[in-house]
């Protein structure tokens, strides 16, 4: 053990002694010659390989290296062979040697701007984040716009590295080739037949227009297609016969070949004309597509074309694809800036710009230049393009027709009778007129301002609207006014509640924009007959957020009255109690009212000797022949959580009918009401026409106060406190967003749009 600790007491005084003796002899001074800083070096590698030829930016590789340190930086530039060969005075088609780029890149390139060029760091974390060093690149490159298939375009890529000391390389250059088939444009998801609705602005209860596309480039990237860029334009107001007249004269048929050659239809020829002498010939041809294969027989070169005149081709084919295109670029177009060329709304981004990465927009107030204080609705249609990597457009810019509303909701009050024809218990025509006329009227004597009601444009048959031609314009009217009273008093169902039905579809929509709505009907949901039983209804998702009614119960009261083998009667609605006698007071039927304004047929009532001169049976003589006061084919509601409860059913049979609990009515919901913000519904089981009248008239005023109070969607939306108004704005978006899931998930097919936006959501 001594031996060995002497060992190491001896090599570390050995180390002491060294050390001394060099801190002796060091001075603060060094001697010697400085090495300069070196500059790095860069080469490309071989792949791809010079005047290599590609339809798309290629992967371009290289390799750096810095002797004396390590590469920072490289950074690289693209300049077409045209241009490099006019800056040193080369003619413009010739193609360069080595000297001439090198030439170049001694006199011209040093002096472009650093902003031209793409810089990849190596080292720097912040800005490399994938880590290692960038000895490579999808170059970008251009193409022929205007022959992109058949021309390759040469062009220079220069390369530079830099090292930490930010000294510089020589460039190293090499030239490639490159064309570009062009993209193809979609608007995708694009429901034809279904209106916009414009909105003034993002945020209120209108959906506005929302547009989707994208592109695509299967000839050149069949798999992995790189960002594209869209340029679009919304033009419009046009009038049905403006619109007509545009597509007549500015739609036409065409023609690309496979060579991205567009040929235009019904063309005029194009003559020559040769002077020999005094003799003149004018020889004219033509639009034709010229098609050469090249071949060779025993070493010769032997090129055979075939003519294809445009005119006589009828449909896509081997050489090419027939479409349309709106002739939007042309100049007689452009030029038209007073009646055709009207831009509604366009990519342009106030200062030159007109290409987007977007691939959706929210477009708002599309009518600022035709302003009106009406509810209108006109043709626009929504045109785009797009460019790939190459910046070359698409041949055949994408276009869509649509029809956009411009709801002003300038009238006051609509009341919309969707009963038709039916067999029994209607209310009749007159009394249903004479009734709700005078209780909006009464209403309006209540108000300070100034509300409008003419029955003779205001109080409808939804039958003026079942047509398929006559459905689009019943958007329109319903965005015209600020309530609409749906009005049935039937004991069966006809259109109002289905929910794929058009007009159905227009009056969810009209609640998406603020119009509020009372419904009052005795078949409220479901599709139910006179003759059929009691049934029970689940109600959609739908019907369920805009009415507030989760369930229905069908009452069924016709299959028993029409079966003369049973001895009973079964009228049993006496009216509705109140749940609030503040707002709505108890309301009973009114049996005189009853029965002169409902046509009453079957065998417990009166014989048909009994009709008067109206049609309308007269009140009998004796009083073991009169109706009991009660009105059949009132069912009631299972109403959602969210809404208000007005009144309960008041059943002339009380808590326990004698059929059984299917007509055990008592006590049930059969009227409530729903504020969802952006609109409010009240939904009655019944209507006003058979109650008395002076009580039904304080409840009548009480709905069309609440509903017109509420009808201004803006001062709603200003409301604050208690959550309130972002209760508004959710709802609203709610209802937004579940219409343009179901609109873009449709992909086009209109009866796919309204399955989706009726199916359920839970």
């Amino acid at each position: 053990m001594v031996k060995k600790y002497s060992k190491y007491l001896f090599c570390l005084l050995a180390v002491g002694i060294l050390a001394i003796s060099f801190m002796a002899g060091c001075t603060s001074k060094l001697d010697g010659e400085m090495v300069e800083n070196q500059k790095p070096i860069v080469w490309f590698v071989n792949i791809p390989p010079e005047d290599a030829r590609s339809s798309v930016n290629p992967i371009i590789n290289w390799v750096g290296q810095d002797r004396d340190g390590q590469v920072d930086f490289f950074r690289y530039i693209v300049i077409r062979q045209d241009v490099v060969g006019t800056a040193i005075g080369a003619a413009a088609d010739s193609t360069l040697t080595e000297q001439d780029m090198r030439d170049y890149v001694n006199a011209h390139l040093g002096g472009l701007p650093d902003s031209l060029w793409t810089i990849l760091h190596v080292l720097d974390a912040n800005q490399n984040e994938d880590g290692g060093p960038r000895t490579s690149n999808i170059i970008p490159m251009s193409a022929e716009i205007a022959d992109p298939v058949l021309t390759f375009v040469p062009q220079i890529v220069f390369v530079q590295a830099f090292d930490e000391e930010g000294l510089g390389s020589d460039v190293a250059f090499r030239r490639f080739y490159r064309n570009d088939n062009p993209p193809n444009t979609r608007i995708v998801g694009f429901v034809n037949d279904v209106s916009f609705i414009n909105a003034d602005e993002p945020g209120g209860a209108n959906t506005g227009i929302r547009i989707r596309w994208d592109a695509s480039d299967v000839i050149d990237y069949p798999t992995d297609p790189p960002p594209f860029e869209f340029e679009w334009k919304l033009f419009g107001p046009y009038s049905d016969d403006d619109f007509d007249e545009l597509q007549d004269s500015f739609l036409i048929p065409v023609f690309i070949a496979n060579d991205a050659r567009v040929f235009r239809f019904n063309q005029p020829e194009v003559c020559d004309t040769v002077i020999v002498g005094v003799d003149t010939t004018i020889t004219c041809y033509p639009t034709a597509l010229i098609v050469c294969d090249t071949t060779y027989v025993a070493g010769s070169e032997v090129i055979d074309c075939d003519t294809h005149l445009i005119d006589t081709i009828s449909q896509s084919g081997i050489y090419g694809t027939l479409d349309t295109l709106f002739r939007v670029l042309d100049d007689d177009f452009q030029s038209s800036t007073d009646h055709f060329n009207v831009v509604a709304d366009s990519s342009d981004d106030g200062f030159g710009g007109t290409w987007v990465t977007d691939t959706r927009d929210s477009l708002f107030n599309v009518y600022w230049n035709f302003p009106s204080d009406t509810s209108i609705e006109y043709n626009f249609f929504f045109w785009i393009r797009s460019r790939d990597d190459a910046k070359v457009p698409d041949l055949t810019p994408a276009w869509e027709p649509m029809k956009v509303i411009d709801p002003k909701h300038e009238r006051d009050i609509l009341v919309v009778n969707w009963a038709l024809s039916d067999p029994s218990q209607l209310g009749w025509t007159d009394s249903l007129d004479a009734s709700w006329n005078a209780y909006i009227q009464n209403w309006i004597a209540t108000r300070s301002e100034t509300i409008e009601y003419d029955p003779s444009l205001d109080y409808i048959p939804i039958g003026l609207y079942t047509s398929g031609t006559d459905q689009p314009k019943y958007l329109r009217f319903l965005l015209s006014h600020k309530i609409v009273i749906n009005m049935q008093d039937v004991p069966s169902s006809f259109i109002w509640s289905q929910d794929n039905h058009g007009l159905m579809q227009h009056t969810y929509t009209a609640l998406q924009t603020g119009v509020n709505m009372w419904v009052a009907a005795r078949t409220a949901y479901g599709s139910h007959g006179f003759l059929q039983g009691p049934a029970t209804d689940v109600c959609s998702n739908l019907y369920r957020y805009y009415f507030g009614m989760e369930g229905y119960k069908f009452d069924g009261w016709g299959g028993y009255a029409v079966d003369q083998n049973e001895a009973w009667r079964i009228e049993d609605f006496l009216g509705a109690l109140s749940l609030d006698e503040s707002r709505w007071p108890d309301v009973a039927i009114d049996s005189a009212l009853l029965h002169r304004r409902y046509q009453w047929w079957g065998p417990y009532h009166w014989s048909k000797d009994s009709l008067d001169l109206q049609g309308r049976f007269a009140m009998p003589g004796n009083a073991d022949q009169m109706p009991l006061g009660a009105l059949p084919g009132v069912g009631w509601a299972v109403r959602s959580t969210d809404t208000e409860a007005m009144y309960l059913y008041h059943s002339l049979y009380g808590p326990e009918h004698f059929l059984g609990k299917d007509f055990s009515y008592n006590g049930r919901p059969v009227a409530h009401r729903l504020n969802r913000g952006m609109f409010r519904t009240v939904h009655w089981l019944f209507t006003p026409m058979p109650f008395d009248t002076t009580t039904m008239q304080v409840t009548v005023n009480n709905v069309l106060d609440w509903m017109w109070d509420g009808h201004n969607y803006e001062q709603l939306t200003q409301l604050s406190g208690a959550g309130k108004g972002s209760l508004i704005q959710t709802s609203a978006a709610e209802a937004k967003e579940r219409y343009w899931n179901a609109y873009f998930n449709a992909n086009g097919d209109k009866d796919e749009f309204y399955r989706l936006l009726n199916e359920n959501l839970e």
